[in-house]
């Protein structure tokens, strides 16, 4: 039990209970390969929580760790059966889906988790304007892990550059559309 206990650990975010990014970043991979070699793609959503700092500062950390672990459930809860959600660190999340049917797909995925996290938070909307933006890209050829994240990275930027509770889509994706 210990051990099951202690494997457990190293696998999962001690307080939100989601995978950490070392079993995302393994997901991601047989998830690339697997589209590889089916000819099928895998998508990234980066999700950071927008007005989550003003929540510490405003009411403090043990209402903003409460607030974390409902915005693990809510994006659990957004995500299909067999995509991965992880949290990365600090107020970052990350949901693997895989696979991908359309861009349409993915980016209604993508709107569903961001709605859901701004709808778990809306008792902070008014007080710290608290929301989620969301970073997305799709696999292309020759992927690596680190190369897919990057550019839902670089998305997930662009979408706070523009408005909170924006959804950006990585260049080659719906023409590298932001949308709100």
């Amino acid at each position: 039990r210990l051990t099951e206990e202690l494997a457990h650990r190293a696998a999962h975010d001690e307080l939100t209970g989601l995978p950490n990014r070392r079993v995302l970043e393994s997901a991601l991979s047989d998830g690339l390969a697997r589209a590889m070699r089916d000819d099928t793609r895998v998508g990234v959503c980066f999700i950071d929580l927008d007005g989550f700092k003003g929540v510490n500062d405003t009411l403090g950390h043990g209402v903003g760790d409460q607030l974390l672990i409902d915005a693990a459930t809510c994006i659990t809860a957004s995500v299909r059966e067999g995509d991965v959600a992880a949290r990365v660190g600090g107020d970052e999340f990350v949901v693997l889906l895989d696979p991908v049917s359309s861009d349409i797909d993915s980016l209604s995925v993508a709107r569903r988790i961001r709605d859901s996290v701004r709808s778990c938070g809306s008792t902070f909307s008014a007080t710290v304007g608290f929301g989620a933006s969301v970073g997305l890209a799709l696999s292309e050829p020759g992927d690596t892990p680190a190369a897919l994240l990057r550019r839902a990275d670089d998305a997930l930027y662009r979408a706070k550059a523009t408005r909170d509770s924006s959804i950006a889509i990585a260049d080659g994706g719906l023409d590298g559309a932001t949308l709100v």
